[in-house]
């Protein structure tokens, strides 16, 4: 597995991907296409009209739920190439929502949990996906046992493989940026400590925030190495000035994990998110413009007007209706004109296919979207 693939598998790992429409809005697209005679991206551009509604409404049944309840969970996942031999990421311990964890389907593969005894503690079967035409992948998620010491990992035929846990956890420190750092654009390096009193060799997950830990986008995988550190690309982050970054350190097994101290400024100041030839008078309505260039390869920049000022939300989703990047999230900005880039990277850094996407802009209570494409 790449560099690249190790770090968008592990970004899945640890966060997940968010689907933005739900299933009545997927099949509102389904039955346009087949009833209506619609193309697919006619039929999308009408649901996401529709479905800003219900999104609206998601969000207010998510303020009045009840709290979810998390448990620890340790996150396991790697590779299974054509010979059976298991290539393991770093385990990671997250608290997660209950249900997630505790989901469980049969499956060709299990997941053991011994204790130092050798008693088995957790079984949990899963089946590998994301196939190709070597490797299989996978990611089970499983309660975290106080009294672990050995995973082994089994299919039909048995043991295919097994790690044991060190006793101490590993120690590190973010030590750049770590607050009030001003990151105007080109490339700068994130620098940290990691030590291990165990001698285990460490992996590092490297992820940004750009709201001061409300959401995370992974910036880099390091993967048992010695390397502390590695470079931050600003053109492929959101603009924020109240950025924080994390490293999350693994054994291998036992998981630590440091951020900076406090927030920094990342790609504000160089005036790419401000349109110099509207300097003037302010806009008199909200309104997104079509991206420029189209199509494009693989760059091109999404301007917006703003008569007031608001908080912005602009996102990239592709054909199927699935979040591919999120430019901006709920992004404080003044009235004007705005334009913000985009490089044709996923929320983990790769590059996307070529193809039609959509891109929507939530500010205030203004919605629109519109169609782009990239043509590699």
């Amino acid at each position: 597995m790449s560099y690249g693939q190790s770090t968008a598998f592990l970004g899945q790992l640890v966060t997940g991907f968010s689907n933005w429409i739900s299933e009545r809005t997927s099949d509102r697209i389904f039955n346009a296409i087949r009833y209506r005679r619609l193309s697919p991206s006619q039929a999308f551009i009408d649901s996401l009209q529709l479905a800003s509604t219900e999104v609206s409404a998601q969000t207010m049944q998510v303020v009045n739920r009840s709290p979810v309840e998390r448990i620890e969970a340790l996150m396991i996942g790697g590779v299974i190439d054509e010979k059976g031999a298991v290539n393991l990421l770093p385990i990671m311990r997250k608290p997660l929502p209950k249900s997630q964890v505790l989901k469980s389907k049969p499956g060709q593969h299990a997941i053991e949990i011994f204790d130092e005894k050798n008693n088995l503690i957790l079984r949990k079967s899963f089946n590998t996906d994301h196939a190709s035409t070597t490797s299989t992948m996978f990611r089970v998620l499983v309660p975290y046992p106080e009294t672990m010491k050995t995973i082994q990992i089994k299919d039909l035929t048995g043991q295919i493989h097994e790690t044991k846990a060190s006793p101490n956890p590993p120690a590190i420190k973010v030590l750049s940026p770590n607050g009030g750092e001003v990151f105007e654009k080109g490339t700068y390096t994130i620098k940290w400590e990691g030590k291990d009193v165990d001698g285990d060799q460490l992996s590092y997950l490297v992820q940004y925030s750009p709201d001061n830990g409300q959401r995370w986008q992974g910036v880099g995988l390091v993967k048992f190495t010695d390397t502390t550190e590695v470079e931050l690309h600003v053109e492929e982050l959101i603009p924020s000035n109240t950025a924080i970054i994390r490293v999350t350190a693994s054994d291998g097994f036992n998981t630590s994990e440091d951020q900076s101290d406090g927030v920094f400024t990342l790609g504000m100041d160089d005036g790419t998110h401000v349109e110099p030839a509207y300097s003037g008078a302010l806009p008199s309505e909200f309104r997104l413009e079509q991206n420029n260039p189209n199509p494009f390869n693989p760059n091109t920049t999404i301007r917006f007007s703003l008569p007031e000022p608001s908080r912005v939300t602009l996102t990239i989703y592709n054909i199927r209706g699935q979040l591919v990047r999120s430019l901006l999230a709920e992004q404080d900005y003044p009235a004007g004109y705005h334009q913000v880039p985009w490089d044709s990277r996923d929320e983990h850094g790769l590059s996307v296919a070529s193809g039609v996407y959509f891109y929507t802009l939530k500010a205030g209570g203004f919605f629109a979207t519109r169609k782009l494409v990239l043509m590699r």
